[in-house]
């Protein structure tokens, strides 16, 4: 399909060679004038390419607000100022859910510093409407990146995340031996017209840096390499995120909340890099610019790479099925059903499928990062609903009577 951004990218390759399937997913996303979150027509809702949850249910994002403020009651002691981070925040929906929870805490909510990290401008816009009271107050600010916050530890960080770790870059490599890979590169199909220019997948003709690099990744156990599929995905962008994510809870204090798409059972690696337009998928270089491309969440492998870098900070995660019954969904949507009975089918129908093992409750998962915290008596807190409650002091033994 020839769109704005093809035209773009045929120009660059012709001058320089293949791009990575890394920089094709960070172009066609967010190349500054024609990547798909630039775009003016819709990406999220019924009327763009997808749904996500927090435009299902309002409970949703008020369960995240509600566990963000028992982390900060309990975990952090409940400090007078918390920088609520939100990367990648679409419309500002779940931002607006989140806050309306913690508004029902006026000490928790009074502490709250938002930043969004967002780079799109037309996003941007959506945000700052759907956030319209919290950005009078002053509460909110934009950053295209956390760079200067991640410098600023003056105050700890809540920060979340839903549907961003999916859409940073992956590589793709392919074996050439078994104990040499070769990278996956988009390329110009040059049976095309040059006017009409379409793209195909090669191999780079010898090891690229990246390529020759795997072994020693730290994201890729060498010792498993020659047990790989022939054709595999590595999660740069993901694995490079989760990691600085860990390093600054530990250097600044706080939590971290993660939900995306995670990796169903398959081969370790497989590539699971996809197109979505218009709520069907369709091949990855078809129409750049104007599809969402992302790539399933291994978060077994995030795990290993927090724990590699931070072993004091690990990543638990569990089925968003399983977290939102824990958080009380279910009593939530009964309080809203008695509100709006009106609404009583489609709120049960949100709930059934936020939930079902066989919908977006074992599809994704909710992933949570924290930096050490100790309760009263000086013992480990657990991370709720991740990790089991702490066992309560046992009782002293009664005295004997003599």
């Amino acid at each position: 399909m020839n769109t704005p951004l093809a035209g773009v990218l045929a120009r660059y390759i012709r001058a320089n060679g293949p791009l990575s399937v890394s920089e094709y997913m960070h172009l066609c996303l967010l190349h500054p004038r024609y990547g798909y979150y630039g775009r003016a027509t819709p990406v999220l809702g019924r009327q763009g390419d997808f749904v996500t949850a927090p435009e299902m249910t309002q409970a949703f994002g008020e369960l995240l607000g509600i566990w963000l403020y028992v982390q900060w009651r309990d975990r952090l002691g409940a400090p007078s100022r918390v920088r609520l981070m939100e990367l990648g925040p679409g419309r500002g929906t779940m931002m607006r859910q989140m806050l309306r929870a913690a508004n029902k805490f006026p000490e928790f909510y009074r502490a709250l510093e938002v930043r969004l990290i967002e780079v799109s401008r037309t996003l941007r816009t959506q945000q700052q409407a759907a956030l319209e009271q919290p950005v009078r107050e002053g509460r909110v600010r934009w950053l295209d990146s956390w760079d200067t916050e991640w410098l600023d530890q003056s105050a700890p960080v809540m920060l979340v995340a839903h549907e961003f770790l999916d859409a940073l870059p992956v590589r793709h490599f392919v074996r050439q031996t078994p104990t040499r890979w070769l990278e996956r590169l988009v390329d110009l199909d040059p049976q095309a017209p040059a006017d009409q220019p379409r793209f195909r997948f090669v191999a780079s003709r010898a090891p690229t840096p990246a390529a020759a690099m795997l072994p020693v990744s730290g994201i890729v156990d060498e010792r498993d390499l020659p047990h790989l599929p022939d054709a595999i995905e590595v999660p740069v962008g993901a694995a490079t995120c989760v990691q600085r994510i860990a390093q600054w809870l530990q250097a600044s204090g706080g939590v971290a909340l993660l939900v995306d798409y995670a990796k169903r059972a398959q081969p370790p690696l497989a590539c699971t890099l996809r197109a979505v337009r218009q709520h069907r998928f369709e091949h990855v270089l078809h129409a750049p610019g104007e599809a969402d491309l992302t790539a399933d969440v291994d978060f077994a492998l995030l795990e290993r790479c927090v724990r590699a870098a931070v072993p004091d900070t690990p990543l638990h995660s569990m089925p968003q099925g399983e977290f939102l019954q824990r958080m009380g969904l279910a009593e939530r949507m009964r309080v809203l059903a008695a509100a709006n009975p009106q609404q009583t089918a489609a709120l049960q129908a949100a709930y059934a499928r936020l939930v079902s093992p066989t919908a977006m409750g074992s599809v994704y998962r909710v992933a949570a990062l924290s930096s050490p915290a100790k309760g009263a008596a000086g013992k480990r807190l657990p991370l709720l609903p991740f990790e089991p409650p702490a066992e309560p002091p046992a009782e002293p033994p009664a005295a004997r009577s003599t």
